[in-house]
């Protein structure tokens, strides 16, 4: 039998037929199969870069995982996180830090919610866990960054 029509008849290239070419027929599979978190229905001219990204974004609210990444792409976890990185620019949970920490420098300056409130949007357990994120990440507590943004304004 000759290379290529053994190549042909290789159970990996069948696999790779049966692979989806985006990530959009991904999603629909994917939602068939597993409900998991909300997912944000992202128009297919988005680029990937931004549909992972809107992914995050719309599920910060939750405790988000590697796992609900990989059920939302329909990959592996570790093949998820290597894609993540390729297409981000950073890891999963670099990336989601980073969006927890600019959606709370948001909301502790555009609005007067209580900082249990903002906790609870980002997905907090609790004021205090929030807070020593918010500390270790920023470099001041949540009240203090308010006030600093509320002096700097007047």
């Amino acid at each position: 039998m000759s290379r290529s029509a053994a190549s042909e008849m290789s159970p990996h290239r069948e696999r790779e037929k049966e692979i989806p070419d985006t990530l959009s027929e991904n999603q629909s599979r994917n939602r068939q199969i597993y409900p998991g978190p909300s997912l944000s229905l992202v128009p297919p001219s988005e680029t990937v870069q931004n549909r992972l990204e809107s992914f995050v974004e719309g599920n910060l609210g939750k405790r988000i995982t590697l796992k609900d990444l990989a059920d939302y792409l329909g990959y592996s976890e570790k093949y998820s996180s290597e894609f993540f990185r390729l297409h981000v620019g950073m890891s999963f949970a670099e990336y989601v830090k980073h969006a927890r920490v600019r959606r709370a420098k948001l909301l502790l300056t555009g609005e007067v919610a209580p900082i249990s409130h903002i906790a609870a949007v980002l997905g907090f357990s609790d004021v205090y866990s929030f807070g020593h994120f918010f500390k270790r990440a920023v470099g001041c507590s949540p009240t203090g960054f308010r006030n600093a943004r509320l002096r700097a304004q007047t």
